[in-house]
């Protein structure tokens, strides 16, 4: 099954990374965002199945907020993507019961696992 995924992503690169490592899996990219606020925008506007969301974003608002936002206005299911795991943001990202948690680099097997897995939850609910 194919899926439209959101973005978000500080580092363009990586990003773009990410989106190629997405579009060879089969679903769509429906837009990259930078910031925590334009990501919650194109949740509105593009309505994804799925938001992958780095949790240290450029701006005034970081990954956690907008993905509490995303998923509590728009049941969005959101999975994080961070290259810092320290013990306090972990614990922090956990407590917004996230649908997936993965470290960057992102690997295309776990990133795979982790949409199918986050979606599959998200149904069940």
């Amino acid at each position: 099954m194919a899926y439209n995924i959101l973005i978000v992503e500080d580092e363009m690169i990586i990003a773009m990374e990410i989106a190629a490592v997405i579009k060879k899996m089969g679903h769509s990219v429906v837009g990259t965002a930078m910031k925590g606020e334009d990501a919650i925008s194109l949740a509105e506007l593009r309505h994804p199945d799925l938001v992958l969301m780095d949790i240290f974003l450029k701006g005034m608002m970081d990954g956690i907020t907008a993905a509490e936002i995303i998923f509590h206005t728009y049941n969005i299911p959101v999975i994080y993507l961070t290259a810092n795991s320290d013990v306090n943001t972990l614990e922090r990202a956990l407590k917004t019961k996230p649908f997936g948690y993965l470290t960057k680099p992102v690997n295309a097997t776990e990133l795979h696992t982790a949409i199918e897995r986050a979606l599959h939850k998200f149904r069940h609910m």
